[in-house]
C-alpha cells in the first residue's frame, strides 16, 4: 500500500487524536507503508498490554510476525486462541502460532500445529 505524504499526516494526526484499536490498523499500515520498523516495533510493543479482545489480540500477533517480532507473536496467538469463536480465526491464529514457533527453532512445536491444522475434522473443505 503506498501512502501519499498528506494521507500519511491525516492517518497520523486521527491515531494521535484517537489512539484507539480503530485508528491502530491504519496507523499500522501508513508506518508499513513507510518501511519506519522502530516506530512499528514501539507501536506494537505499546499495544501488546492494551488490547484484550481475543480477535485484536490475534491480528497483533499477525503484526508482530511481519515484523519478525516471533516471541511476542506467539504469545499474542496463544492469548487469543481460547478465546476466538471463528473457525476462520482460530485457524489463521493457529497457521500464525506455527509460523512464530518455526521461526524461534521450535520446529516440532510448528509441526504439530500444522498437521492439526490438515488432518484436523473441525476444518471444513471450502469448495470454490
Amino acid at each position: 500500500m503506498t501512502v501519499t505524504d498528506s494521507q500519511f499526516e491525516s492517518i497520523r494526526a486521527d491515531y494521535r487524536r484517537d489512539p484507539s484499536y480503530r485508528t491502530l490498523l491504519p496507523w499500522y499500515g501508513a508506518l508499513r507503508s513507510r518501511r519506519l520498523a522502530d516506530d512499528l516495533v514501539a507501536l506494537v510493543t505499546r499495544w501488546q498490554d492494551i488490547v484484550e479482545e481475543p480477535i485484536q489480540t490475534g491480528q497483533l500477533g499477525v503484526m508482530c510476525n511481519d515484523l519478525g517480532l516471533w516471541e511476542q507473536a506467539e504469545s499474542c496467538m496463544s492469548r487469543s486462541l481460547p478465546g476466538l469463536e471463528s473457525l476462520t480465526d482460530r485457524f489463521v491464529a493457529l497457521g500464525e502460532l506455527a509460523a512464530s514457533k518455526a521461526a524461534r527453532g521450535d520446529h516440532e512445536g510448528a509441526f504439530a500445529i500444522s498437521r492439526t491444522l490438515r488432518t484436523s475434522s473441525e476444518w471444513e473443505p471450502v469448495s470454490l
